[in-house]
């Protein structure tokens, strides 16, 4: 994707932004259960953000720039949310590449994949609503994918985390790159 304009494909809300200097990579996808009009404009949102708080001018490491972007853009979509009446929502990947090191972060189930090389891991993967009681040992990994399994088809989006959040679910994860890497927003 290096050096293609912004692209949007109408039809789902999916949307990509490579920054000019090839730092900054964004693949935000708006939620169906947006509607038509809020799956555009969640990925407009976050667009919009990354635009107006600008990676290279921002002084700050990647890990910090990503955690503040994210916020900036969780409150903008609350604020937004709260205008329309209506939850503006989706899932957003971000990966900075600096310096030889790639930092990523996903919220959803919009998965990114790091090649090093030899093998393919996906990264930066959150986890999904309720997954406390697997910890905790109140129900089993079976269990659970056995509860959403057997849901109307369109309510396992019940699991699964989305921005705006009230505290978003993400977690920020960095890589050394070195020749023949490569990375997959999907």
């Amino acid at each position: 994707l290096w050096n293609l304009p912004n692209f949007y494909r109408y039809s789902n809300g999916d949307i990509y932004y490579i920054s000019p200097d090839n730092k900054v990579f964004i693949l935000a996808d708006g939620a169906s259960g947006a509607g038509e009009a809020g799956k555009v404009l969640m990925g407009e949102i976050c667009i919009e953000m990354v635009k107006s708080f600008d990676y290279s001018t921002s002084n700050l490491d990647a890990k910090d720039y990503i955690d503040k972007l994210l916020w900036k853009i969780n409150n903008r979509l609350i604020e937004v949310s709260q205008e329309y009446k209506k939850l503006v929502f989706g899932t957003i990947d971000i990966a900075v590449f600096d310096k030889g090191i790639l930092t990523i972060t996903t919220i959803g189930d919009s998965p990114v994949f790091y090649f090093d090389g030899v093998e393919v891991k996906r990264t930066a993967k959150n986890k999904k609503k309720y997954e406390w009681m697997i910890d905790e040992g109140y129900i089993t990994r079976d269990q659970y994918e056995g509860y959403i399994k057997k849901m109307y088809h369109m309510m396992w989006s019940c699991f699964d985390c989305f921005i705006p959040d009230i505290v978003p679910n993400y977690i920020i994860e960095q890589y050394e790159v070195k020749p023949n890497n490569a990375l997959f927003m999907c």
